[in-house]
């Protein structure tokens, strides 16, 4: 409409009368703007646009003032008790939608982090999952390349690996002699 404010005019809070009965979780309500002996510098758009009357309602998460909703209308008065509390059920519902609305994002927020930690621990476990094969190619390369006959032995006394020349020294392929005790040599 001609004259009314357009959706989404921001106001700054310190602009508007009745700020701390907001933060306390009270409506301001201005039910005629001409009584006013100085109309607040947050009105006078309004009064401009000719609204006469305006309520505003906070929307509060626990003791946090988190936002405010209003109604103005352009005849003195028209705003009751029922358009109030009519205000304040719409603003205590949008109040939730919005807390969890910023809850919802906060844990997407958490879930894309963690998915990212996850990815780059992924693929560091990989890359040394990766080195640590080559690694062990690279031993059993040099184990195998001795000219002389080696065995690794577990703590139990165990033999874990052998070379090509333990196999020739003992007679024995490398996964006969796997397993056996040392002492059984």
């Amino acid at each position: 409409q001609a004259g009314v404010l357009p959706t989404g005019t921001r106001l700054p809070l310190t602009a508007l009368p009745g700020l701390d009965d907001l933060r306390a979780g009270r409506i301001a309500a201005v039910p005629d703007f001409d009584a006013l002996p100085a109309l607040p510098p947050a009105l006078r758009a309004g009064h401009a646009a000719g609204l006469r009357a305006t309520v505003v309602v906070p929307l509060r998460h626990g003791e946090q003032l988190i936002g405010l909703i209003g109604l103005s209308s352009r005849t003195a008065h028209a705003l009751d008790r029922v358009d109030h509390h009519l205000l304040q059920e719409v603003a205590d519902q949008l109040a939730i939608a919005l807390t969890q609305a910023g809850l919802r994002d906060a844990l997407q927020r958490e879930r894309d982090q963690l998915e990212a930690r996850v990815a780059e621990r992924t693929a560091a476990l990989q890359a040394a999952v990766r080195d640590l094969a080559e690694s062990e190619q690279r031993f059993r390369t040099l184990l195998d390349a001795a000219p002389i006959a080696e065995v690794l032995v577990d703590p139990r006394g165990r033999i874990a690996e052998a070379n090509a020349a333990a196999e020739a020294l003992f007679g024995y392929p490398r996964g006969d002699l796997v397993g056996v005790s040392v002492e059984a040599l």
